[in-house]
């Protein structure tokens, strides 16, 4: 394999992040990482490992 999933992943949570800039506060850093977290689907996750020539 060529890449890691973990980039994807850490791609996912940037875009996530990105997305909510208007409401991003240094207090509510990390409630917003745990919901870019939570966003991320087994239907994504498979999709990175297959991206990736894990599957």
């Amino acid at each position: 394999p060529d890449f890691n999933p973990i980039e994807e992943v850490f791609s996912s949570i940037k875009a996530f992040l990105h997305q909510h800039e208007g409401s991003f506060t240094p207090e509510r850093l990390l409630w917003l990482i745990m919901q870019a977290v939570i966003h991320i689907t087994p239907e994504m996750a498979q999709g990175w490992f297959r991206d990736c020539g894990y599957m």
